[in-house]
């Protein structure tokens, strides 16, 4: 699944700095290919979380973004899902030059559903500065 962790880019963002992308994967304390790791109190029906995806295309001059992922997750196995992810694609906010000049997911929108009622559990954006 492509995106990016809390302040980590997406795999394919540091295609070009192998580099940082070994020092980045090697930081990287969650299992492979997931999105959140969750510690509860009670034991879930399921160690991995049920998990669709679907992409929609979007307006680049409407939105700012080419493309939207909608990820869907049930951790309770419940047939009805728990966790909400929108992950939006596009030319990300740069730094010193301007925005990026290739598509990549920056940002990310979760939401939690509370009794069947959909609330905002966070944000989050990729930034590309240099860190000075």
């Amino acid at each position: 699944m492509g995106g990016f962790g809390y302040g980590d880019a997406d795999h394919g963002t540091w295609r070009y700095y192998e580099e940082d992308a070994a020092a980045q994967k090697k930081a990287n304390k969650n299992p492979a290919r997931s999105l959140y790791v969750f510690y509860t109190t009670v034991d879930l029906p399921r160690a991995t979380a049920l998990h669709t995806e679907t992409s929609v295309k979007m307006d680049r001059d409407a939105t700012g973004f080419v493309r939207g992922a909608y990820l869907y997750y049930d951790l309770n196995a419940g047939g009805i899902p728990d966790l909400a992810v929108w992950e939006g694609e596009g030319k990300g906010p740069g730094h010193l030059d301007g925005p990026t000049k290739t598509d990549v997911r920056w940002y990310r929108l979760v939401l939690v559903n509370i009794d069947g009622a959909w609330k905002i559990l966070g944000d989050d954006q990729f930034g590309f500065g240099c860190g000075c």
